[in-house]
């Protein structure tokens, strides 16, 4: 994103991610996997926090979710005019603004992601699929020895009313996917979404913060009903 005491050669939409989504994070191509050690190694990968795995025109990329150091504390780039060739190339006609995973054939988010991927399309995995039933069964009989419950971490922007000023407002729409739940009479409360992970979640959280509303804050839930955020993180490394 641009400063704005410099040129700009992009257009107005980057001025309304004030989160910054493309300046997040970065990501470089791997080899597709092919044998039971290649998913292996994802898994390994993917069990670490702020790391995604994506495909994008048959190309494995892995993602590393990640602040640049230039961007300012307003979400703009302190060395615009300076800026690596990688962010000069970077369209803003389809870009993360416009949508969480654009163009991606396939999106690993998480561990169990990638399980769900290897059990669900045997014909892509082919003859991986007997070698890798022992990383499966073991990751199924852990959740069989588990007990079943729903642990959800949810960011929360804050309590208004109905009506909202229009400063509150338009910082809400440059948020994006944002919902309202009713609280309470009259009042709202207003969420940045849902999440499986405390790390999903305090990554959402930094992106609202930097859109103006520094008191958000994550919450959990177990089955629906409110619990303390060190309680769910608790009960999932259980």
């Amino acid at each position: 994103m641009a400063n704005n005491n410099n040129a700009r050669d992009d257009t107005h939409q980057c001025e309304k991610c004030l989160p910054a989504f493309c300046c997040n994070y970065f990501a470089f191509g791997i080899d597709e996997p092919e044998n039971r050690k290649d998913y292996e190694s994802l898994l390994w990968k993917l069990a670490h926090e702020k790391v995604s795995i994506y495909v994008y025109r048959n190309q494995w990329y892995i993602m590393i979710h990640t602040r640049c150091n230039f961007l300012t504390p307003d979400n703009k780039c302190g060395i615009y005019e300076n800026r690596p060739y990688l962010c000069k190339e970077h369209s803003v006609e389809n870009c993360e603004y416009t949508g969480d995973d654009y163009g991606f054939s396939d999106h690993f988010k998480s561990y169990d992601d990638l399980l769900e991927y290897i059990k669900e399309n045997p014909e892509d995995v082919g003859t991986l699929k007997f070698a890798l039933e022992k990383i499966i069964n073991e990751k199924e009989e852990t959740i069989e020895e588990t007990p079943t419950f729903e642990i959800k971490f949810i960011v929360q922007i804050g309590v208004w009313g109905e009506e909202l000023d229009s400063k509150t407002q338009d910082n809400l729409n440059k948020i994006g996917r944002t919902n309202k739940v009713h609280h309470n009479g009259v009042l709202y409360k207003y969420l940045a979404g849902k999440y499986n992970s405390l790390t999903e979640a305090e990554f959402r959280k930094s992106e609202v913060a930097q859109s103006g509303f520094s008191d958000a804050f994550i919450y959990a839930e177990k089955d629906g009903e409110r619990i303390s955020v060190k309680e769910a993180v608790r009960l999932l490394n259980n």
